[in-house]
């Protein structure tokens, strides 16, 4: 019959006038005229008259009209048409070849689902890429319900190559998702896609509660609320979905719906089993047909699922979930490769945990330090690098809820199906409980580091020198904690050799049986400890002094407050009980009596008014003229200045020690009647000298004239 025009009988000329007025009865849909008309009627490829013209067995009509692939002819042309020659268009990856057969059939949801949609589509998800991760969630599913529906059936199910397929079409403007597992049946896609909040997942778990060998499945599934595929309407205007069931396979049926409210359902032929999604995407959504953006969505959430994904034909590079195995059956080097993965970085990590429990939730996780961090060299602070999963299935990248923000250098995964998520699978809806998780996993941490302090203290200092500036933001600000991350901490004393490091369980097996007291130190450098005034007690009687060389290393003395039960003292303080050491004070020829030492005492005091509140002899320094005692911390003061945008703040009057020994003391108080005017000259300076030692001197070029006018003096 090539190139003739058959005339139609009179059944199939109604069937055709049928369809045509079912497509003018639709004015949004597009009718496919074998919908209305049985398809062995077409079997010999007869074209048909509408109102005088002819289509094809296979065109689409809207409203009446021909659009997309539809050809009209004439009588007189559909002979040329048909012999001419043409060119086959080369086959997409996951092109539409099914076709509708029956009649639409059309529902409505089952809930106020305008407003519900416009909601899902517009406020209930953060981000528009999390659709994609819902419907691979969905797809991964249903690959594991067939799974389970086959070892039900005693294992006999041919299942193929298990998978789910993406493609974008930049030039259709589409995204289609493609999975061969169990599929739905035509009630099944009218209950569970014409239902919003009912999840076939939860439900085929609750099936499964209770039978035999069903945990592997249970734990598989991912899908809980219901909503996930509505997440489609935040990027298309349109969307079909395809299934044919491995339940009752000799049907396929199509499932369509704009998101107003509506939905149809169809017979379909040429679907294979399982399930396939068309989305036409928005116009503001279209980037989600590149194919290179489709893959970093994929690789960004669910890398980690169970079974292959490809886009466009190409598969996804899988990374397996190393929380999932047994600590003691993964490999170095599978550690070394999932750490790049998961922190995008090149490195090998420096330790690792791997952690499970089941209380208070099911936690599955994989913690790695890395060798260096960012915040050293001036680029900001880091952002919190564990990521928060639900079933291989990434929820929250960067999760600052799991671990406190000065742990924020680790690096690693926690998996839990027990998290309460919100019904966006975005957030967490149990505050109380999170925070407990919090607490466990950092104790765990805290834990896991001591361990490692204990099995390679070498390493475990190296670490410390690049991580100790974390640690001591967690001890100032996590007071629950700070007692385990006391045991961590690392310092220079005065016992060791420069460079090396203690902690502060060492420094108590050292000390004296008559030591109570935890002495430091803070000072710049090693340098400036060896000579300070501070120091010179506790080196002429054999105490070990921590020195501190950080400013915050003071915030964190004063917050810990005490260690293993001894407290912790400032040398610059006077509760510091160095008097009380074994060795006699050094009883100097030159020193001044008591009452020559009372009274210069008095003499520097009325001298130095505008700047001390007191002035005494001291009983502590050794080879220094004198101190500032219980002054505030020069550490404090520095943070201050910096927080009132550099203007020094007004320094109160301090308390002055004087070592009524020292050479400058004792000719001070003979120069105080034969020069009294170079006597106070002398007074101020030993008196800023003080300052320097404690830090407490904001300019020193404020000294500059009275030292020459004192060097002046000294070259007449």
């Amino acid at each position: 019959m090539g190139g003739q025009n058959i005339p139609f009988p009179a059944r199939m000329l109604r069937s055709a006038r049928i369809a045509s007025s079912l497509c003018r009865a639709a004015p949004k849909s597009q009718a496919v005229i074998t919908r209305a008309i049985p398809v062995s009627l077409f079997s010999s490829g007869h074209a048909f008259p509408f109102s005088g013209r002819l289509y094809s067995t296979t065109d689409k009509v809207v409203d009446g009209e021909v659009v997309g692939e539809a050809k009209e002819t004439t009588p007189e042309t559909t002979n040329a048409t048909e012999t001419a020659e043409t060119t086959e268009p080369k086959q997409k990856f996951l092109a539409e070849t099914e076709v509708v057969s029956g009649l639409a059939e059309e529902s409505t949801f089952q809930a106020e689902t305008t407003k519900l949609l416009e909601i899902m589509a517009k406020s209930l998800y953060t981000d528009k890429e999390v659709f994609l991760r819902e419907l691979i969630s969905n797809a991964s599913d249903a690959l594991e319900k067939l799974r389970y529906h086959s070892i039900s059936q005693g294992g006999g199910m041919d299942l193929g190559t298990m998978k789910i397929d993406i493609a974008g079409d930049e030039e259709l403007k589409t995204l289609t998702i493609q999975d061969n597992g169990i599929g739905m049946t035509k009630e099944e896609l009218k209950t569970n896609l014409g239902t919003i909040a009912r999840s076939g997942s939860l439900a085929f778990v609750k099936e499964l509660e209770g039978a035999p060998d069903s945990s592997d499945s249970t734990n598989s599934i991912i899908g809980r609320f219901g909503v996930g595929f509505y997440s489609v309407f935040m990027v298309g205007d349109r969307v079909k979905v395809y299934s044919r069931s491995a339940t009752q396979p000799d049907k396929g049926h199509c499932w369509s719906s704009d998101g107003s409210g509506r939905f149809s359902v169809s017979e379909a032929e040429g679907v294979e089993r399982g399930t396939k999604i068309i989305i036409y995407l928005r116009k503001d959504s279209e980037m989600f047909a590149s194919q290179n953006y489709i893959k970093s969505i994929v690789e960004k959430y669910s890398n980690f699922v169970n079974y292959l994904i490809s886009v466009n034909g190409n598969p996804c590079k899988r990374v397996e979930a190393l929380w999932l195995k047994d600590s003691k059956l993964v490999s170095e080097q599978e550690h070394v490769d999932f750490y790049r993965f998961i922190s995008n970085s090149y490195d090998t990590p420096m330790f690792r945990l791997l952690y499970r429990t089941d209380a208070p939730v099911s936690i599955k996780s994989v913690f790695y330090v890395p060798q260096t961090h960012t915040e050293k060299y001036g680029m900001g602070r880091m952002e919190t690098g564990v990521n928060l999963y639900s079933r291989k299935v990434l929820i929250k990248p960067k999760c600052k809820d799991l671990l406190p923000e000065w742990l924020r250098f680790l690096k690693g995964a926690v998996d839990s199906e027990d998290i309460p998520l919100n019904i966006s699978r975005e957030n967490m809806q149990d505050s109380n409980l999170m925070r407990k998780l919090n607490t466990v996993l950092t104790k765990r941490v805290l834990k896991w580091f001591y361990d490692e302090s204990v099995a390679d203290p070498v390493k475990f200092n190296q670490f410390f020198r690049e991580f100790g500036h974390f640690l001591k933001e967690g001890c100032v600000t996590a007071l629950a904690h700070k007692e385990a991350v006391a045991k961590l901490l690392r310092f220079e004393s005065s016992a060791l050799e420069e460079g090396k490091l203690t902690s502060l369980e060492e420094y108590v097996k050292r000390m004296g049986s008559s030591q109570t007291q935890i002495f430091y130190l803070c000072v710049p450098n090693r340098q400036f400890a060896l000579s300070s005034p501070y120091y010179e007690s506790f080196k002429s009687k054999g105490i070990e002094v921590i020195f501190l060389y950080q400013t915050i290393d003071d915030f964190v003395m004063t917050n810990l407050f005490e260690f293993d039960g001894k407290s912790l003292v400032s040398a610059e303080s006077s509760q510091a009980e160095v008097d009380k050491a074994e060795k006699a004070e050094d009883e100097s020829a030159n020193k001044l009596s008591k009452d020559d030492a009372a009274a210069l005492a008095d003499w520097m005091q009325g001298t130095l008014s505008e700047h001390v509140a007191s002035v005494k002899p001291s009983s502590r320094l050794v080879t220094s003229p004198a101190m500032i005692m219980d002054h505030e911390s020069a550490a404090m003061r520095r943070m201050m200045k910096l927080v009132e945008s550099g203007q020094a703040i007004n320094l109160p009057k301090q308390k002055l020690e004087i070592n009524t020994a020292h050479e400058i003391i004792v000719l001070l108080n003979k120069l105080r009647y034969s020069h009294p005017d170079l006597a106070t000259v002398v007074s101020k300076q030993v008196f800023d000298n003080a300052l320097i030692a404690a830090g407490l001197l904001d300019d020193p070029r404020s000294m500059l004239p009275r030292i020459n006018e004192i060097l002046a003096e000294l070259l007449k």
